[in-house]
């Protein structure tokens, strides 16, 4: 068949076939378009959640929080201290201030909405992924570390509840008690964040030395101990009556038990290292992890207890599990974190602090938290036979908070223990402690210990979302 005569064939198709058929219907459309009753205009309205207007205000939150901690990153500060700075920008306290209009619009249209519900996805993910890190350095639980990483959070802690009941008892919510009010505060002193610290320490070739062998380990622990204080606190919290409480409790100490002492050996034995796994394990695994944390929520407690517990009991050498954490790293680090940045910002009120009583009492908050934790730590190391400049070193090192007391700060401000003062105190206290760790391990000298060492430490890094670094 010749090219004229295919093509004729061809346009002869194309409009008995299609042409026609939608020239036809279109002469039907018109005939009935005057017939009927239409719908009323308030319902043909579209929703409050306007799909499109969310897409870019995710897109411009994203972008922002990058940019943030790109500019972070050049000024030698981790990348969440950027980010968060940027989610306070973004805020009611700069942007709903300056230029209410655009703030308005930047959370209006079901945004706020959907960066809640993302950000609360990201905080899920994110702890699993800390799970996974925690339970991949049982191996270094020396007495020296546990000795440091148990008295860096007793002094802060009691600190703390003297915090709570002297200088912000009066801004107690009415329905929180005094127990778990000062439980809460106490634990806010006392977060240190693993994966902030790891991330500097590798930057510095130290993640693999002794001293930062030591510290990432005491870290470990300290975190592993503050989380399983929170879930008791959570069940004062949301318990009622003290049988209400305790059943809570028991429910969620069975159901770790059966995570640790019925999964977590099966799961071991049929586990073999280097089997590739196939579409199946991974999707099953993401499954558990929702319903883990729908799980915890449902106790009480609060859905990050169950993701947090997941990822301590999924074996490290699982495939199935890597690929997942893989997969949760670049979603969380790339999309998810930015937006929980921009929901804390939200959140946090910077014009409550800005009378003389309130920027006094962010830096007596300031001062005791810095302290607290150096002397405990550092404490603690000169006690074990670290050198002082060593004990220094630590007790700096254990000062960074970071994203782990931001997350812990948001679990009370969303359960109603702390107010939006006293949450946006400790939210600066987080910060300027994180900020300044770098700067003080500086100060004190502590650099690459050799190149061989600084090499190690580089190969070694943690996991990228964890310490909010990009890749």
């Amino acid at each position: 068949m010749s090219i004229p005569t295919l093509r004729r064939r061809l346009v002869l198709a194309y409009t008995a076939i299609a042409a026609v058929p939608a020239i036809v219907a279109v002469l039907v459309l018109v005939a009935v378009s005057g017939t009927g009753q239409g719908v009323p205009a308030a319902a043909a309205t579209s929703p409050a959640f306007d799909v499109g207007r969310v897409l870019l205000t995710v897109a411009i939150v994203v972008m922002a929080a990058h940019a943030g901690g790109t500019l972070s990153g050049l000024l030698r500060q981790p990348r969440v201290v950027g980010q968060a700075v940027v989610g306070l920008l973004l805020g009611p306290s700069i942007l709903g201030s300056t230029t209410p209009d655009l703030y308005s619009w930047l959370h209006g249209g079901g945004s706020s909405q959907a960066i809640d519900l993302l950000s609360n996805l990201g905080v899920v993910l994110f702890v699993f992924l800390i799970g996974r890190e925690l339970a991949g350095r049982g191996e270094r639980n020396t007495g020296t570390a546990l000795v440091v990483g148990h008295a860096m959070i007793a002094v802060p802690f009691l600190c703390g509840v003297i915090v709570a009941i002297f200088l912000v008892g009066d801004y107690r919510p009415p329905s929180v008690g005094p127990l778990p009010y000062a439980l809460f505060l106490g634990l806010a002193m006392s977060a240190t964040a693993l994966p902030v610290l790891a991330h500097i320490l590798a930057e510095r070739g130290l993640l693999t030395s002794r001293i930062g062998a030591l510290a990432t380990t005491a870290a470990a622990i300290g975190d592993a101990t503050v989380w399983c204080l929170l879930a008791v606190t959570m069940c004062l919290v949301h318990g009622g009556s003290m049988t209400s409480t305790l059943l809570r409790a028991a429910a969620a100490l069975i159901f770790a038990a059966i995570m640790w002492w019925g999964v977590r050996p099966v799961l071991r034995r049929r586990v073999q290292p280097g089997i590739v796994a196939g579409p199946g394990l991974p999707v099953m695994l993401l499954a558990a992890l929702l319903l883990c944390a729908q799980l915890t929520e449902s106790l009480g407690l609060h859905a990050i207890f169950g993701a947090f517990l997941l990822g301590l009991v999924v074996p490290r050498t699982s495939i199935a599990a890597q690929r997942v954490s893989v997969m949760a790293e670049g979603i969380t680090e790339w999309l998810l974190l930015p937006l929980f940045f921009t929901a804390i910002g939200s959140r946090t009120h910077l014009d409550l602090i800005g009378g003389a009583r309130w920027i006094v009492l962010c830096l007596v908050v300031l001062v005791i938290a810095i302290v607290s934790k150096f002397a405990a730590a550092g404490g603690a190391a000169r006690a074990v036979g670290l050198t002082w400049r060593d004990s220094a070193a630590i007790g700096v090192m254990m000062n960074c908070r970071g994203l782990t007391e931001l997350l812990i700060l948001n679990v009370g401000l969303s359960a109603g223990i702390i107010d939006a003062r006293v949450f946006a105190c400790f939210v600066v206290m987080a910060l300027a402690t994180t900020a300044l760790t770098g700067p003080l391990l500086t100060a004190l000298g502590v650099q690459r210990p050799t190149s061989g060492a600084a090499n190690e430490g580089a190969r070694r890094p943690t996991v990228g979302v964890l310490s909010g670094r990009s890749r």
